[in-house]
């Protein structure tokens, strides 16, 4: 007999226990007359093994009670077991679905809104297309693996608390919207060519110009998705591939000064250039000098700012006046300019300077 909570799974066992007290026979006797060894009678009465059709037949002949009342009770008890198992196992989901953003999703109109938990707990799945919830952990196992490694990527910071169920939440969202997007097979030489091209786009702060770098992605085989910032994500962006030929690169939007955004636009487009299609990078605020991080920053560095022109850069008076020109010559907005200068600590963070930048119009 299995309880669990308002529910009670009796086995046909049972009811056998009980004929056999009432006729004084022994299961030593009982299995003799039924032709079974004692070890497969005890499974049956303590409900571990099914009783089949033919068992139940023998029932009839031993014990005078039809087969049909014994195929009826295994029936229930099976019914019983399996709706104990399904309780179990919603308890189990509710426990993750609660720790994931439900309720900033629902708000973002990402997944819809419910009362009963095995509604929200569909409706979650259906989003992150798993049968169930447990398996959230294996199919996003990288991610999972990140965070429980921090000594790896992430460094536990006192200050916020960064979740790994709004990150894959988050990413899964981007996944989700790269899907609806068809893309040309992706060429790492037509990428590289585009660069000067995607750079200039920098100049304009406009809606057109960041649809226009989308447009670019898609010709060279990258999804590039600008996604609202989730809470206790603190993610800059992510790059992962989501095909033979395709790939994905998701950029946070909060806060994002112009700088910032080609910053991290420009990082991620190294890990897909450069890096490993079996990887997913994540780019945060708690990324620890991770050699493969830092040969992103490299890159997105170099990209927006050329080796051969650094030097000189370094020379000049930092005014408006100055970086707006030198921006100029290298067809990037100014605020990139004085954002690498500050990545390099050659310019502080709180200089008056900052009045060059503008908050990205996406």
């Amino acid at each position: 007999m299995k309880i669990y909570k308002d529910m009670v799974a009796i086995p046909p066992g049972e009811t056998i226990k009980d004929e056999l007290y009432y006729l004084g026979m022994t299961q030593s006797e009982f299995a003799k007359r039924m032709g079974m060894s004692e070890k497969a009678i005890s499974q049956i009465i303590n409900g571990e093994a099914t009783l089949s059709y033919e068992t139940a037949l023998k029932l009839e002949s031993v014990l005078g009670i039809p087969a049909s009342m014994w195929n009826n009770l295994e029936a229930q008890y099976r019914e019983v077991l399996v709706r104990i198992q399904e309780e179990k196992s919603l308890e189990e989901e509710w426990n993750i679905c609660y720790k994931l953003p439900v309720k900033e999703m629902v708000n973002r109109g990402w997944i819809n809104s419910f009362k009963e938990k095995s509604e929200i707990i569909r409706e979650v799945k259906n989003f992150f297309s798993v049968a169930s919830l447990k398996f959230l952990s294996k199919v996003e196992e990288k991610l999972f693996d990140l965070y429980e490694n921090e000594a790896v990527l992430f460094r536990k910071n006192e200050t916020k608390e960064v979740c790994e169920f709004s990150m894959v939440s988050w990413i899964r969202k981007g996944e989700i919207e790269a899907n609806k997007i068809n893309t040309e097979i992706l060429s790492k030489e037509g990428l590289k060519k585009a660069i000067p091209e995607m750079k200039k786009l920098s100049i304009i702060n406009s809606h057109e110009s960041i649809e226009k770098l989308k447009e670019i992605c898609r010709e060279n085989g990258i999804v590039l998705v600008v996604l609202p910032h989730l809470p206790k994500t603190h993610v800059n962006g992510v790059s992962k591939w989501i095909g033979k030929d395709k790939a994905l690169i998701i950029l946070s939007n909060k806060g994002k000064k112009i700088d910032a955004f080609w910053f991290n636009f420009f990082h991620e487009l190294g890990h897909i250039l450069n890096h490993s299609k079996k990887e997913l990078f994540v780019n945060a605020n708690e990324t620890i000098g991770l050699e493969i991080e830092e040969e992103a920053n490299k890159f997105a560095k170099d990209i927006l700012v050329p080796k051969k022109e650094y030097k000189y850069l370094c020379s000049l008076t930092p005014t408006k006046e100055n970086l707006t020109e030198f921006g100029k010559k290298l067809d990037i907005h100014p605020s990139i300019i004085l954002g690498v200068l500050q990545y390099d600590k050659i310019i502080d963070y709180r200089t008056n300077l900052n009045s060059l930048k503008e908050n990205i119009i996406l």
